[in-house]
C-alpha cells in the first residue's frame, strides 16, 4: 500500500479519537514513518529505551518480559487498530526489561518521541489525537487487568479468542499461558475440553 494510501485510512482510523482536517493531518504525518514488519522481527528490544509511539494499522504484537535467566513471558498483546508502546519504559525514557515482536507480518505507523513537542507545536489539534489515542491504551490495559484477568481460566481464553480471529493459532502456546497466567497443562486441558463440544 502507498503512503498516501496508508495515509487516509489511518485519517479514517483516528477520527474517532478527535477529527482534523486532512490538511494539518497531512502535515502532522510527516512527524511520522510507515514501518513494516517481519514476523517475529523486535518493535523494540528489552534492555532498551522505548523510543517510538506506535499505532498498528496491521498485524499483532506480544508485549513480554526479559527475565535476568533469560526467560521470555508474555504480558499482553498488541492488535490492530491500537497503540503499541513499552509503558514501563517510553513515558519514563529508561530502559526496561519488557520488548515488543511481532507475531505477524506487521504495518506500523510510528512517532518518535523527540519530535511530539515539535509536532504539537506546529499542529496543535494533533495534541487531542495522540492523548485519546494514550487514554485508549491505558483503558484497554486497565480492562484486560480488571476485567478479563479476574475470570477463570477457560472464561479467560474465551475471552482470548474473541478479541481477534484465529488469534488462538497465531499466538504461541507460551504467549498464551503467559498473558492468561496459566499452566500449560491448563491450556492442554481447555483446547481438549474445547474440541470435544
Amino acid at each position: 500500500m502507498k503512503r498516501d494510501e496508508l495515509v487516509i485510512r489511518l485519517k479514517s482510523e483516528l477520527d474517532p479519537f478527535d477529527q482534523l482536517g486532512m490538511k494539518n493531518f497531512e502535515k502532522a504525518m510527516t512527524y511520522f514513518e510507515f514501518i513494516e514488519y517481519k514476523k517475529g522481527m523486535y518493535l523494540k528490544f528489552a534492555g532498551q529505551v522505548d523510543m517510538y509511539f506506535r499505532y498498528i494499522l496491521e498485524g499483532i504484537a506480544v508485549y513480554s518480559h526479559l527475565s535476568e535467566k533469560g526467560i521470555s513471558t508474555s504480558k499482553y498483546i498488541f492488535l490492530p487498530k491500537s497503540t503499541a508502546y513499552d509503558p514501563e519504559s517510553y513515558l519514563s525514557e529508561k530502559p526496561s526489561d519488557f520488548m515488543i515482536v511481532a507475531r505477524t507480518e506487521m504495518q506500523i505507523c510510528r512517532l518518535r518521541k523527540s519530535f511530539e513537542k515539535e509536532l504539537i507545536k506546529s499542529i496543535p489539534g494533533f495534541y487531542p489525537i495522540l492523548i485519546n489515542m494514550i487514554r485508549s491504551f491505558q483503558r484497554d490495559l486497565l480492562r484486560w487487568q480488571m476485567e478479563i484477568m479476574e475470570l477463570n481460566s477457560h472464561q479467560k481464553y474465551e475471552a482470548l479468542l474473541g478479541l481477534y480471529p484465529n488469534i488462538g493459532n497465531i499466538l504461541m502456546s507460551k504467549d498464551i499461558t503467559g498473558v492468561l497466567r496459566i499452566s500449560r497443562s491448563t491450556l492442554s486441558t481447555i483446547k481438549r475440553t474445547a474440541s470435544e463440544n
